[in-house]
């Protein structure tokens, strides 16, 4: 039995876990650990079984080459086990390895937007240049080169299925992706925040599926990127999506069983604030990486130690897109604690790389931490900042001191297009051997009765927040006609923002002085109920684009769109 306190030591980083110490090595007490956020399109499905042959093993474990002798026979024990019958991952149950039979969770983040609306593309990239969005989904806005970055981000690893347990290289199916683009186009995957980049294909008129695993492999997010070079409107992205194979607990699920169920789900942050993960991908282990993301260090740094990986300070820069601000972080670390000596290592956070905010010091002292491995972790606000965020982790450069762990786990705003779609939970299980199904829309902490009369079997959950053009709680954005010109907004009602689109017209393009194509037979202006122009948004027009109305009150306002020479509205509404 598990109490709904452990439950929330798990879950939520403000819990004070006073309680829960630990004599020996601490693990995380206040991570972010289950925080996600779901795109238009974008589904977390998660299995109470796995399928057997997914597993993820620490990189050190697996890692044959590393001088360091602590790991020697690790590699070839869990080989042994692994694929002992029953064939796949196991737990710990003897002295001798022999493992039970399979035992661990998984799960699978299903992307799949639907392009050619404005909304899922806005809601679906991290970050986009010299783009615009189409009927056919989006295109280069002018002539040269411009990109759209896809995020997929998951508080669970990734994992694929093993073929040789020692060997990485040659696992598969974990994560995927797939994509049709149009014109001259560079396919490339980032695994550390966009720090470095490889190539995937390069192209014209791409229709391709690639798999990903080795590159993403124990990994908790990946960057696609798509970089289109050519004319305004004669390159772009068609289809886009992926498939993330993850490792799940299976005793972070809330299962059903026989007899009256109550549920509730809510969204929102620990805080009860809707804002976006980035959990920044530091492993001291791999120094490439690594040193690819340093902004600034001093001391020494050692990815083979076993107790010394860093000795003195490493500063990361953190961005998130220019329309984000920064609301809150948590930095954790394992660090060398020492069996009788107190040693003192400090954590803090800066928007200018100047002026620092202490998140806390650590000084791991006897009886508390009577092992050469400490962990600590804590949480600050972070007001006033930006879409930048510096990230310290520093200790004396004495004998015996070491950061071995980093962790870094900050929430952004979006101040233009906020996180605030309801989702759809359909909770799919057996009850006396017969296939069932439960699905809601779960937008607050309503509470829901789900009585079961027979024997139940738990198969998976999906967590759904549906593309706009599919079935289910989400619907199309409103238009204003059908089969003809159409207004599309979203979100309405908004606050600050909108994304306004002018659907089903045919545009007249000229050639600009700058050489980019501009519409020119179409005109968009906001009006308020008193008939008031507020803002003319015609000048550098395109088929869709955002109205900030942040510097507006609240209340309802006329967007009117005049295409050769037939004028069209549409009211929406502000709400601050």
């Amino acid at each position: 039995m598990i109490t709904r306190d452990k439950f929330q030591l798990f879950a939520d980083s403000s819990y004070r876990i006073a309680n829960y110490y630990e004599r020996y090595n601490r693990f995380w007490s206040r991570v972010h650990t289950m925080d996600f956020i779901l795109r238009r399109g974008e589904t977390l499905r998660r299995y109470w079984q796995s399928d057997s042959g997914r597993v993820y093993i620490q990189r050190e474990k697996v890692n044959l080459s590393n001088p360091n002798p602590y790991w020697a026979g690790n590699a070839a024990t869990l080989d042994t086990m692994f694929n002992r019958p029953p064939y796949g991952p196991k737990s710990w149950v003897t002295p001798s390895n022999g493992g039970s039979v399979n035992s661990t969770g998984m799960g699978v983040l299903l992307y799949n937007p639907d392009l050619t609306t404005a909304a899922d593309y806005r809601d679906g990239i991290f970050i986009d240049s010299n783009m615009v969005h189409t009927a056919s989904g989006p295109v280069l806005a002018q002539n040269g080169t411009g990109y759209v970055i896809f995020r997929t981000y998951s508080p669970y690893i990734i994992i694929g299925k093993a073929n040789n347990v020692v060997d990485k290289n040659d696992d598969a199916d974990g994560a995927k992706v797939q994509y049709v683009t149009q014109g001259q186009t560079s396919v490339k995957i980032s695994t550390n925040f966009g720090y470095v980049w490889q190539d995937l294909e390069q192209g014209t008129n791409l229709n391709a599926a690639k798999d990903i695993t080795v590159q993403c492999y124990g990994r908790h997010e990946y960057f696609i990127k798509f970089e289109f070079t050519g004319t305004a409107g004669a390159a772009g992205l068609s289809g886009f999506g992926t498939e993330t194979w993850l490792s799940v607990a299976p005793m972070s699920l809330p299962r059903l069983a026989q007899g009256t169920n109550t549920i509730s789900y809510k969204t929102g942050d620990v805080k009860g604030e809707n804002t976006v993960p980035i959990r920044f991908p530091v492993l001291l282990s791999d120094s490439g990486q690594t040193n690819s993301m340093i902004f600034n260090r001093s001391g020494t740094y050692n990815p083979f130690s076993l107790q010394n990986k860093l000795v003195g300070s490493m500063v990361f820069k953190i961005t998130a897109p220019s329309t984000g601000k920064f609301k809150w972080v948590t930095l954790g670390a394992s660090v060398v604690s020492g069996w009788n000596q107190t040693r003192t290592y400090t954590f803090s956070a800066s928007s200018d790389n100047s002026s620092y905010q202490t998140v806390f010091n650590f000084s791991p002292e006897p009886p508390w931490y009577r092992h050469w491995q400490g962990h600590k972790d804590g949480t600050v606000d972070l007001p006033g900042y930006g879409n930048v965020l510096y990230a310290r982790y520093s200790c004396a450069t004495t004998s015996g001191h070491g950061i071995n762990r980093i962790m870094v786990h900050a929430a952004y705003e979006d101040t233009v297009f906020p996180a605030s779609d309801p989702v759809m939970v359909s909770y799919h299980y057996t009850e006396n051997g017969v296939d069932r199904e439960y699905s809601f829309s779960a937008f607050n902490d309503t509470a829901r009765s789900l009585s079961i009369a027979g024997a139940v079997v738990n198969k998976y959950i999906d967590i759904s927040n549906p593309a706009s053009g599919s079935t289910g709680v989400k619907k199309k954005p409103e238009q204003i006609q059908k089969g003809g010109l159409d207004i599309e907004i979203w979100p309405n009602p908004f606050n600050p923002a909108v994304i306004i689109t002018i659907t089903n017209y045919p545009p007249r393009l000229t050639l600009g002085e700058a050489g980019e194509f501009q519409i020119t037979n179409m005109e968009l202006k906001i009006f308020n109920t008193q008939g008031k122009l507020v803002q003319d948004l015609t000048p550098g027009i395109r088929h869709s684009i955002p109205w900030d109305a942040s510097d507006q009150p609240s209340g309802m306002y006329v967007i009117r769109a005049m295409v050769n020479g037939k004028i069209l509205t549409k009211p929406c509404m502000l709400l601050k």
